[in-house]
């Protein structure tokens, strides 16, 4: 329950980005999922009877904001994409740029990537839920962004990348 507070103390900490761009999105987004959470909180309560709630209004509420959460990092992703691809350009433009520099931005970009396909991947639960798309969508997006951040902890925890 406290995974709330946890997304929006990350909401907090991203106002330090220097990036205007970045910071906007991502305080968006991991309010957003603070939001998510809260709200499903209020979901289990009614459903566990200890309070009165109306289920299905407060769990389209819940979908909107996991739905907004998950727009505004899929696109602070893509932002750091362009900046991380920019930054690469002027250091080769530039010929400051050495290989263990060229190594550090592929690995930065590579891991952007991959968070780029999972949050989008994501996007289709929240819209499935609100009936935008199917259900099998939605969870085909599921299981793809699953199989991305699996691969990514993976790499991590087993190959050390």
């Amino acid at each position: 329950m406290f995974r709330s507070a946890e997304f929006a103390q990350k909401a907090l900490d991203m106002l330090a980005l220097t990036d205007d761009i970045q910071r906007t999105l991502t305080v968006i987004g991991y309010s957003g999922k603070a939001l998510w959470l809260l709200v499903d909180h209020i979901i289990w309560f009614g459903r566990t009877k200890i309070y009165d709630v109306d289920t299905k209004k407060w769990g389209q509420r819940s979908a909107w904001c996991w739905l907004i959460a998950l727009l505004s990092l899929t696109l602070n992703d893509l932002r750091k994409i362009q900046l991380l691809t920019r930054r690469a350009e002027d250091m080769k433009l530039a010929g400051t740029i050495n290989s263990a520099q060229g190594a550090e931005l592929r690995r930065e970009l590579r891991k952007a990537y991959l968070q780029l396909v999972i949050n989008l991947s994501d996007v289709w639960i929240p819209l499935s839920v609100l009936q935008y798309v199917s259900k099998g969508v939605g969870a085909m997006g599921g299981v793809i962004a699953s199989l991305t951040a699996i691969h990514v902890v993976w790499n991590k925890n087993v190959h050390g990348k």
